[in-house]
């Protein structure tokens, strides 16, 4: 037994393991986006102290933009102090700016930070494979990577456990005894170290693509259900101010902090606000309020507490490291570097084996005199 999974693990990482590298190093890169972000576009975090209605961030945007519709406002709390604006254009495209929460003054749009972690991401998300096979096809093929590392850090879990009894023999590195057994006492001491925190990080990852088809099978939906007769509404007059909308839900749940709020185009749909409402282990909201945009009237809320909600928030957190702030951000930043070690070291055990392998042979050879 030990001898196949010695083989599956060896040739999985030899076949696969530049890919596992490849997702785990830019998942690194993405946990710091936001400090990449400010390092290149300190001028996009200028920000001035105070905090102008939303109103006012709307029409200096309308302003800029006459022919453009904002599609979206992300709060200063959500977008790192800053008002974060997605916005269409008629004539097509769409179009991203951050605005001075303290005047309101546009900042300025997405600037080359945000088009470097654009790029991280194509690599991280699609393995740069989304224009050559479709994005859906691109993901499906990283979330088989995901599995096949799945079996290598089950496969390795499995070399290293040394029994009960030795049990902590297996954090032993030894330095004296040649280069063969100093790298494989590395590798399996910080390997198995890594294992639980990599299976977290590749499970989750490989949950978000693979998901949909798995609640598929079973019929069963990807989140809450929420009735259609909340998310469709008649035109009455004009819609109310944003702030005042913003204000009945802030007045109907005073415990809940809005994140974002979407504005539809056709005047047809509820204000959908989204919010977070006790603890979040993710960086997007935990519960969502369905709003008349012409009465004010709240008229549906989802649960934070239901299952399918708690699952795929913490689903990712766990993923984004969204969970436990500069702590959970710097130890997955070296999580994602650890499988380059592995990679390396393993590489320096397998070239080592081989030369070993050779000279045995080259001993065992005959010359006839």
């Amino acid at each position: 037994m030990r001898k196949w999974m010695l083989k599956l693990h060896l040739w999985l990482s030899l076949g696969v393991g530049l890919f596992f590298v490849m997702i785990c190093l830019t998942g690194s890169i993405l946990v710091l986006k936001e400090d990449i972000q400010k390092w290149v576009d300190p001028e996009l975090y200028a920000t001035t102290p105070g905090r102008v209605p939303v109103e006012t961030v709307l029409a200096t945007v309308t302003k800029v933009y006459p022919d453009a519709h904002v599609d979206s406002v992300e709060s200063p709390e959500k977008a790192d102090g800053r008002y974060h604006v997605r916005l269409s254009k008629k004539s097509g495209g769409s179009q991203e700016l951050y605005l001075d929460p303290g005047t309101g003054n546009v900042l300025g749009q997405s600037g080359a930070g945000a088009t470097f972690i654009s790029w991280v991401l194509k690599i991280h998300r699609y393995l740069l494979l989304g224009d050559l096979f479709g994005k859906q096809t691109a993901q499906v093929v990283n979330a088989v990577m995901g599995i096949a590392l799945t079996l290598v850090l089950g496969t390795g879990a499995y070399l290293w456990w040394p029994g009960l009894r030795k049990f902590a023999l297996g954090f032993r590195i030894v330095r004296n005894k040649g280069k063969l057994m100093f790298q494989r006492d590395l590798h399996k001491s910080l390997g198995i170290l890594s294992v639980p925190l990599l299976l977290v990080l590749t499970l989750t990852g490989t949950a978000m693509t693979l998901d949909k088809y798995v609640f598929g099978w079973f019929g069963s939906p990807t989140q809450e259900v929420v009735p259609k007769s909340v998310t469709q509404v008649k035109p009455e007059g004009s819609p109310l101010p944003v702030d005042s909308l913003l204000q009945n839900v802030q007045s109907k749940y005073p415990d809940a902090q809005w994140l974002n709020v979407k504005l539809p185009a056709d005047g047809k749909q509820a204000v959908t606000v989204s919010l977070e409402q006790g603890y979040n282990p993710a960086d997007i909201g935990n519960a969502t309020a369905y709003v008349n945009p012409y009465t004010g009237q709240v008229l549906h809320k989802t649960n934070p507490q239901a299952g399918i909600t708690l699952y795929q928030r913490w689903k990712r957190g766990l993923h984004f490291a969204s969970w436990g702030g500069l702590f959970s951000k710097l130890l997955y930043v070296l999580i994602g570097v650890l499988p380059l070690f592995f990679m390396v070291t393993g590489l320096a055990i397998w070239r080592i084996k081989v030369s070993l392998k050779s000279k045995r042979k080259r001993k065992l050879v005959v010359v006839p005199t």
